[in-house]
Parts: structure tokens; sequence; C-alpha cells
């Protein structure tokens, strides 16, 4: 047996499985894209009811898909907007002001991750 038979035999054997191997890999990436795309979808569909189920999930979720490298901008800021939200008095107009703009900081991250993965 030859040296190009061998490379034949391993390519005919290895190929398939390297595609697949490839295409699970892509739609991982492409599901983890939309699950990102999601989350920040239900923020802001329910910035107006904080509330709702699906915001609290939401909020709840992104420790969950922005917990790699890259998406320390999102947890600090997830992180400044819950400490702010357990740790305050809800009923002054300064902590309603600044609960905005940590929420509206919390959106802005979110959004310029999901941008730049759509692109």
């Amino acid at each position: 047996m030859e040296y190009k038979d061998i490379i034949m035999t391993v390519a005919v054997i290895i190929g398939p499985i390297a595609a697949v191997q490839i295409q699970k890999w892509l739609e991982n990436s492409r599901n983890k894209k939309e699950r990102k795309l999601l989350l920040f979808k239900t923020l802001m569909s329910t910035r107006a009811t904080r509330v709702s189920i699906e915001h609290v999930q939401s909020l709840n979720m992104i420790d969950i898909e922005f917990n790699n490298k890259g998406y320390e901008k999102v947890i600090t800021a997830w992180r400044n907007y819950n400490d702010h939200l357990t740790n305050a008095d809800a009923k002054s107009t300064t902590w309603m002001e600044k609960n905005e703009d940590l929420f509206i900081d919390l959106l802005f991250e979110i959004g310029e991750i999901t941008e730049l993965q759509i692109r």
C-alpha cells in the first residue's frame, strides 16, 4: 500500500466526521448569538413593565448568557444595576433616576455586544 492510498483512506474516514463537527460548532455559535439577541429584545420590549415575568427572567439570564471573556462590560453593568435594585430605597427620586441610568447603561452594553455579533 502506497502513501497516497493511506492518505486517501484517512481522508475518506476523517472528512465526514470533520464536516459534522464543524456543522455542530457553527450551530452552537449561532444559537448562542440568537439567545443573546433574544435576551436583548426581551429587555427592550419589556422595559416599560420591569416587573413582568419575561423582564425578570431575562435579567436573571444575563449571568448565564454573558459569562465568557469579552463580556466584562455587560457583567459589570448588570452587577451595578442588580446591586442598585437590591440595596437602596426604591421610593426616593434619586434612586429612581439612578435606576434609569444604570438600566440604560446595561441595555447599551448588551446592545453593543449583540450588534457586533449580528454583523
